[in-house]
């Protein structure tokens, strides 16, 4: 079957979860929207928490392309939360499911990926040790993982920006330096 398919389930699966919860979602529902029939959805996908997986991976992939270029922490986080506000409301619903495992392991991956491209491109840190690297990369890491669940606790709420413009200036500054 033409992948033009596979990704109409996908924009389908997250017009739905942009309008209602995951709960309320039926397998019925996305052939429906994208005009398929059931037959079709279950070639490509098990079930809709395999869609959802499959979604947030390739969702993932195409965030981590987009801030492959991007050298500065700021940039990078503005850019991703850039690309979560767009489907806010559907990554709501999946946080809120029971199926928010997924989003959580992906949200990691950005989250390691953005702090190791800081760290290592840092001149603030460049003297640093690896390990010492490795340490400022994993504070960085949860930081960010950690602000994103407060943000979906919150309902999304709290403005992200702020939060990581006062950890920038701190990062930037070498507030998380070891002496030496």
């Amino acid at each position: 079957m033409p992948t033009f398919t596979k990704k109409a389930i996908e924009i389908a699966l997250f017009k739905l979860l942009n309008e209602k919860p995951l709960s309320k979602i039926t397998v019925k529902d996305i052939v429906e929207e994208c005009g398929i029939n059931r037959n079709s959805f279950y070639y490509h996908f098990q079930d809709i928490p395999a869609l959802i997986e499959e979604s947030i991976i390739e969702e993932t992939n195409s965030i981590l392309e987009d801030i492959s270029g991007i050298t500065t922490m700021r940039e990078s986080v503005e850019k991703i939360i850039r690309r979560l506000y767009q489907n806010k409301t559907a990554l709501y619903h999946i946080w809120g499911s029971s199926n928010h495992e997924q989003l959580e392991i992906h949200l990691m991956r950005i989250c390691d990926n953005f702090a190791q491209k800081y760290v290592n491109g840092s001149e603030t840190y460049k003297n640093e040790s690896e390990e010492h690297k490795q340490i400022m990369q994993d504070l960085l890491q949860c930081e960010c993982f950690g602000q994103l669940v407060k943000w979906f606790n919150s309902g999304m709420t709290i403005d992200l920006m702020e939060h990581v413009d006062n950890v920038v200036q701190m990062a930037d500054k070498g507030l998380f330096r070891f002496d030496k």
